[in-house]
């Protein structure tokens, strides 16, 4: 019987080991994992392109920017008096262009006399179209309103100038 015991002493020694020798190598239990980063917020809004009001053989104007609504974001503005354009005496074609590849779904230009309140009798509409955004611009001195609607659905904007009188 004593040697059977020795065995399973044996045996039971080599098992407590292994055991031991086991737990020491896998280290301490992990810790709890930290919390990730700060939770992402919503989306940066992402304004509209810049517009560039371009007069043959004159002068090319970025409008300042109203209203906006792109992908859920945007920004309200009144009637803007708009960055000041000279325009011929005789009138010119205008062209406005984006400086960024947004494809045009639509776009209407209005005018409205310098100085008169906005949403009056002296609104004007002066053009309405899609993709290219091209017009005749009256002479004289006028606030200019061009208001685009992208493809797609993205969202809308609208621009301002200030037409003003040249030779």
């Amino acid at each position: 019987m004593t040697r059977h015991r020795r065995q399973w002493t044996t045996v039971a020694s080599v098992l407590l080991g292994a055991v031991v020798t086991v737990a020491a190598c896998a280290g301490p239990a992990p810790a709890t994992p930290a919390p990730s980063a700060t939770p992402a917020g919503p989306p940066t809004p992402v304004p509209p392109p810049v517009a560039i009001l371009a007069i043959a053989r004159g002068q090319a104007i970025a409008g300042d920017l109203g209203t906006w609504i792109v992908q859920d974001h945007g920004e309200d503005s009144p009637w803007l008096p708009g960055e000041p354009i000279e325009v011929p005496a005789q009138g010119a074609i205008g062209h406005v262009l984006l400086d960024e590849p947004w494809p045009v779904d639509a776009w209407t230009a209005y005018v409205l006399p310098k100085g008169t309140p906005p949403r009056t009798e002296g609104l004007r509409k002066l053009a309405t179209g899609s993709g290219v955004v091209q017009f005749e611009l009256p002479p004289g001195a006028w606030s200019l309103q061009v208001s685009v609607w992208f493809a797609e659905g993205v969202g809308e904007a609208s621009y301002y100038w200030e037409l003003v009188p040249g030779s």
